[in-house]
């Protein structure tokens, strides 16, 4: 699945159950990829420690609270979030509390859900098993399903 898919998927399941937070949610989602950044080039160095590449430690139910937590939390800096606003020109403001951790989780299990269906999948279960599991149902990247999850972003982008 790509960035954006991650992105709106918590985000919109949040919005119709009215939630606060669903930034939150939506940064929860996309914070499992962000081991492309921080923790890929291991895997690239030493092929045998695959688990550190793109799709490996991050995407387990424990890494994946983990790293979502990280994430929140540097998010909701005032300067991070100050910069990054600045950027994209809207107010991304999200808090670091108890519910926005769980809810950023929630956008971490969306995650590992439509990574899941893919051919690629993913470790759940690391670091007790490293085997990868995969619903095989599409490929991780659907050319279709990017357009419109970028035309969806964009409306929520003009709202």
């Amino acid at each position: 699945m790509d960035l954006l898919t991650h992105f709106l998927v918590p985000y919109i399941i949040l919005a119709a159950v009215k939630s606060k937070n669903k930034l939150a949610g939506a940064f929860g989602g996309i914070s499992p990829d962000f081991d492309t950044i921080f923790v890929a080039w291991i895997g690239i160095l030493s092929p045998n420690l695959f688990i550190f590449s793109h799709r490996g430690i991050t995407h387990s139910f424990i890494f994946g609270f983990v790293t979502s937590t990280i994430f929140l939390y540097v998010i909701s800096r005032k300067q991070v979030n100050q910069f990054i606003g600045n950027i994209i020109k809207r107010d991304i403001t999200v808090k670091f509390t108890k519910t926005t951790i769980a809810i950023a989780y929630f956008g971490v299990l969306t995650h590992l859900l439509l990574d899941y269906l893919t051919t690629l999948g993913i470790p759940l279960f690391f670091p007790f098993s490293i085997t990868r599991y995969a619903l095989n149902l599409y490929q991780s990247l659907d050319l279709i399903t990017i357009i419109l999850a970028a035309i969806v972003m964009l409306i929520i982008y003009m709202k």
